[in-house]
C-alpha cells in the first residue's frame, strides 16, 4: 500500500479552495487535513496537523503564501508548493529563497476552439450520443447562429 500524502490547503478564493479540496480528495494517496482561507491560518494548521505538504495561494490576506512559507520553514518540516496565477520571475525567486519546493499554476493557456483530443486519441462514444448524426457534424438544415461581438 502506498503512503498517504497529507496536505494543508490555503486559498482565499472559496470556490477554488473547495474545488481543489474536492479534486485532491478523489486521489487515494492524498488526504487534505485542513483547508483554510489565509496565510496565518495556514501556519496554524500546519503547526497543528504537521502535514507532508502545504499548498498555499501566493496572494492571500493577513499573510501571503511566501510569508506563510517563511514561518512554516522555521517551525515544521513541511514541503511547500505555492499555487498561483501570478508567476512573475522576481516573486518566484523570492519564494524559492524561502524554501518553497515548487509552484502549481492556477491557470492554463486557453486552447484553440478547434483543438480536439491529443493526436492519436479518439473521444469515446457515449450512450445516446449523436456524434455520427448530420446535426452533430454541422450539417443541420438549421441556419447557423451568428457570432456576437467577436466571441464566436
Amino acid at each position: 500500500m502506498e503512503k498517504t500524502i497529507s496536505l494543508v490547503l490555503a486559498d482565499d478564493e472559496t470556490m477554488f479552495l473547495g474545488a481543489l479540496t474536492s479534486l485532491l480528495g478523489l486521489e487515494e494517496d492524498l488526504q487534505a487535513l485542513a483547508a483554510v482561507s489565509n496565510g496565518a491560518e495556514a501556519v496554524a494548521a500546519v503547526k497543528e496537523h504537521r502535514p507532508d505538504v502545504c499548498v498555499p495561494d501566493l496572494e492571500m490576506p493577513e499573510l501571503d503564501g511566501i510569508g506563510a512559507a517563511e514561518q512554516i520553514a522555521k517551525s515544521v518540516p513541511c514541503k511547500m508548493i505555492i499555487c498561483t496565477r501570478h508567476a512573475r520571475p522576481g516573486v518566484l525567486r523570492r519564494a524559492l529563497a524561502t524554501g518553497v519546493t515548487g509552484f502549481v499554476p492556477k491557470t492554463m493557456p486557453r486552447q484553440s476552439k478547434n483543438s480536439g483530443p491529443p493526436a492519436g486519441r479518439k473521444l469515446p462514444a457515449t450512450r445516446g450520443s449523436r456524434a455520427g448524426s448530420k446535426k452533430a457534424a454541422g450539417r443541420s438544415s438549421d441556419p447557423p447562429v451568428p457570432a456576437r461581438d467577436g466571441l464566436g
